[in-house]
């Protein structure tokens, strides 16, 4: 089943993947926000009853101690922790991604401008890895008390500001909900080692298969559109970015 984007409903996806048989999960459910879409359900009242069972069926696939992030966004955040609450998973933070924002003006709210991305795991979390994506500041690389002098900080903060916006700011989307790359792959090199298993099941346009792809990964991926199935296969065949 690795690496090949499969047409299939998430449910079913996971009832065919082994228990205790991956290394971090990365995706990108239904918000439950009632978005108009020909392709998927996302009314409020379904996301809310399948997130039960979507957080079940993710838990057994997962590793102990291994790391599973779920992208949502402000509206849905409240009904996810309520499941999470009452589900095996432990949670661990929700990490703010700053997010592309082209709206009308809003007379009587604040603009969306964050996507979530809850951060769980089965049992205690593992460490992060090291990696180089956030630079030390000027000010402290040329502190005299700065005795142990690093171009990166490996001290990883919950809010991530522009550089990892969404897609859209940047050009078309193949996917109305496509994830920015660069932020996949960081999560990914965060949270797991080159050749480990890493399972999508809410795949869209395969960005996290293409993540996996250039971080040497091996990945786990099913979408219920056959539209974005022919889509991503194409994507990663022929390194469509």
């Amino acid at each position: 089943m690795i690496n090949k984007i499969h047409q299939m409903d998430c449910l079913e996806f996971l009832s065919k993947v082994e228990n205790n048989s991956v290394d971090l999960i990365l995706t990108d459910p239904p918000y439950g926000v009632n978005f108009k879409n020909d392709f998927y359900n996302d009314k409020e009242s379904y996301v809310k009853e399948e997130s039960k069972k979507w957080l079940a069926g993710l838990y057994n696939v997962l590793k102990e101690g291994c790391h599973c992030y779920i992208f949502t966004g402000t509206k849905s955040l409240g009904f996810w922790l309520n499941n999470i609450e009452n589900s095996s998973f432990q949670f661990n933070n929700i990490v703010n991604l700053q997010s592309y924002c082209n709206g009308q003006y809003l007379k009587n709210n604040f603009y969306y401008r964050t996507e979530h991305l809850i951060f769980l795991s089965k049992g205690k979390a593992k460490n992060l890895n090291k990696i180089d994506f956030i630079k030390t500041s000027d000010s402290w690389m040329n502190d005299k008390r700065n005795k142990n002098k690093k171009e990166f900080t490996y001290s990883y903060p919950n809010f991530i500001t522009s550089l990892f916006a969404n897609e859209k700011a940047n050009k078309k989307l193949l996917h109305p909900n496509q994830k920015n790359l660069k932020t996949l792959e960081t999560f990914i090199e965060l949270s797991s080692n080159e050749n480990d298993i890493v399972l999508d099941c809410f795949s869209g346009s395969g960005t996290t298969a293409l993540a996996c792809q250039n971080t040497k990964r091996n990945f786990l991926c099913c979408e219920k559109e056959q539209k974005y199935v022919d889509l991503a296969n194409k994507r990663l065949n022929e390194k469509l970015f």
